[in-house]
């Protein structure tokens, strides 16, 4: 699993901070999915907060879902803040790692399509259960490891460099909710399904939206030309009948509630161990 480079993620969104709103088409879509899911929980959130909020766009659909709460939008891209608009006032620019939040106050931390960038997911989320008053819920989405999958292809073809980044496998993610003290996680997956005519455009929309390559594994140097048009000849074999390019991302949609540690519970490589006593009978 290749790390990421902080200080490129947080340059790639202060540069796509006036490109981001119109190219966003991909986290509108899903944020709007991850709010229907919403309405299968019967909470009354006074206190949310929109981690990852990027332009604010998902702090105008929570007061609008939530009529009366009060909505902070958080996230580390100052630029990115100032396009929030006139109904987001309540925005905060901090590390997900370091909440500038009170324990316990809070009742919905809401994410779309910003875990994936947590540089420690792991303290990420502890700082959502401390802030998290019980039972307040995290609600989230991410990307899971078969998104881009045809352009990690495409470019393994061409060097040994990474050009797309590597992304959690969902029962992962829900074990490092288990280990910072959520509890009953539950994950969910779908694969969205994008063409485009032209690879340039998907490039040209990645880069709008601050979704640039930043790994730590990344070529040093320039990408050049001849690289290019390889990595093109790759992508040939994936076109569809229409000729154009799919762009498979895979959607991982979670959600935990605020709990305490349990030290009955041990995480240990990708297994969750626990007392066969805590096991309840299932009802016919």
């Amino acid at each position: 699993m290749t790390k990421l480079d902080q200080k490129r993620v947080r340059r790639a969104f202060e540069r796509a901070a006036t490109t981001f709103n119109e190219a966003d088409f991909f986290h509108a879509e899903i944020r709007s999915r991850l709010l229907e899911r919403l309405e299968l929980f019967r909470i009354a959130p006074q206190h949310i907060v929109d981690l990852g909020t990027r332009t604010g766009g998902g702090i105008s659909a929570l007061k609008q879902r939530f009529d009366g709460a009060s909505v902070i939008g958080i996230d580390t891209s100052p630029a990115m803040l100032q396009q929030a608009g006139a109904d987001c006032r309540f925005t905060v620019c901090a590390d997900s790692h370091n909440l500038p939040l009170p324990d316990n106050s809070v009742d919905l931390t809401f994410s779309n399509l910003a875990v994936q960038w947590f540089d420690n997911a792991d303290l990420a989320f502890r700082e959502i259960t401390r802030v998290l008053r019980r039972p307040g819920l995290f609600m989230f989405t991410t990307l899971g490891p078969a998104s881009l999958s045809e352009l990690r292809s495409a470019w393994a073809a061409v060097d040994r460099y990474a050009h797309v980044h590597d992304f959690v496998d969902m029962h992962n993610v829900g074990d490092a909710l288990i280990a910072a003290g959520l509890r009953d996680p539950v994950m969910e997956m779908e694969t969205v399904s994008v063409t485009y005519a032209d690879p340039a455009q998907l490039a040209d929309d990645l880069r709008s939206v601050g979704s640039t390559n930043s790994s730590c594994d990344r070529n040093p140097g320039l990408t050049g030309p001849n690289a290019w048009r390889r990595m093109l000849t790759a992508y040939d074999a994936y076109r569809d009948p229409a000729g154009r390019y799919p762009v498979t991302m895979e959607v991982v949609y979670g959600h935990a509630w605020a709990g305490e540690p349990n030290p009955g519970v041990a995480i240990s490589g990708g297994e969750a161990r626990f007392p066969l006593s805590r096991l309840r009978r299932r009802s016919k």
